[in-house]
């Protein structure tokens, strides 16, 4: 009934298929990486259209959608790690809203 070599197979989840399977994974790029923040931050290209048709044009649209993220997120990214560093403790913005404007604000 039972054969002798089928003991010494190895298991379906042996070591050498774990390793196969995690170099065939698709690895996260500079690029996509760009897109989906673009795409997660922006809500997707849903009125993109209308921004070149407003008066802008293409280049005007192109740089709006090139710069406003800088302009927006460095300030907002520098402001967030100024109050961690000087709040070291967990709670991010309760901790600083309830420094700032109480308890009840802070919750």
């Amino acid at each position: 009934m039972g054969e002798a070599g089928a003991a010494d197979a190895p298991a379906p989840s042996s070591p050498t298929t774990e390793a196969a399977a995690s170099s065939c994974r698709p690895k996260l790029t500079v690029v996509p990486l760009i897109a989906l923040i673009f795409f997660d931050v922006s809500g997707g290209p849903f009125g993109v259209e209308d921004s070149v048709c407003a008066g802008g044009g293409h280049l005007l649209s192109l740089l709006g959608f090139l710069l406003f993220p800088l302009l927006w997120s460095l300030p907002e990214a520098l402001i967030t790690a100024q109050l961690a560093t000087l709040f070291p403790s967990n709670g991010d913005y309760v901790v600083w809203i309830s420094s700032a404007f109480g308890p009840f604000w802070g919750f």
